[in-house]
């Protein structure tokens, strides 16, 4: 699972594409501008697992294992 937690600011930038050229926008690079253009200091916590959610079934999954994973 990825988590963000957000400052405001961040929603006021505007989107960047996940590469040169795409016209897909990419929330990482996105964040990494905003806290550019507003000073806002990012601090990454390095995961213990990660798990790929591109399909409705895979956030069902990724729920069941954050629930057995939190106690």
């Amino acid at each position: 699972m990825n988590a963000y937690l957000l400052d405001m600011r961040a929603f006021h930038a505007s989107p960047v594409p996940k590469a040169p050229g795409s016209g897909e926008y990419g929330l990482p690079q996105t964040v990494l501008a905003a806290a550019k253009q507003f000073n806002i200091p990012l601090h990454a916590v390095e995961a213990e697992f990660w798990i790929q959610i591109t399909a409705p079934e895979d956030l069902a999954k990724a729920e069941e294992v954050f629930k057995s994973s939190v106690h």
